[in-house]
């Protein structure tokens, strides 16, 4: 009698494997996407100290207090400093600047995580990156 087929048992297996693979697959995924987010937020926070650096060398000053909107005025402001403005409707980090002093020498450039705001990094003009309650994964 010829066989013809697989068995239960072995059916049953193949199955525990690819359930195993899949989870293993879907938390990768979670991690990858979270380390993504970590590394785009830390390079546009370096742009934004390249364009207020930009900026500096050509005005005698920083330009500073660019706001997360994402229309019009401020839309432009941002090419200001040479960086379009990174702030996307429904993204999942706001990009801002801020703590200008008043001769326009010190600036603050901050991320926060839409999702959980206490989660922040911030760049400022000596190039001190310090991210708050974030941690790349």
């Amino acid at each position: 009698m010829k066989r013809r087929g697989f068995t239960l048992i072995e059916v049953l297996i193949a199955i525990t494997i690819v359930g195993i693979m899949a989870s293993v697959a879907v938390g990768q995924y979670g991690s990858t996407v979270q380390r993504a987010r970590w590394d785009t937020s830390q390079n546009i926070l370096f742009s934004i100290y390249s364009g207020e650096q930009t900026y500096f060398s050509l005005n005698g000053q920083m330009r500073g207090n660019l706001k997360t909107s994402t229309t019009g005025a401020d839309m432009t402001a941002w090419r200001e400093i040479f960086v379009d403005n990174p702030n996307r409707p429904g993204g999942d980090v706001n990009f801002a600047i801020g703590g200008l002093d008043l001769n326009g020498n010190v600036f603050t450039a901050t991320a926060t995580y839409v999702t959980s705001p206490s989660k922040q990094m911030t760049i400022d003009e000596n190039r001190t990156f310090t991210p708050t309650n974030w941690t790349r994964p």
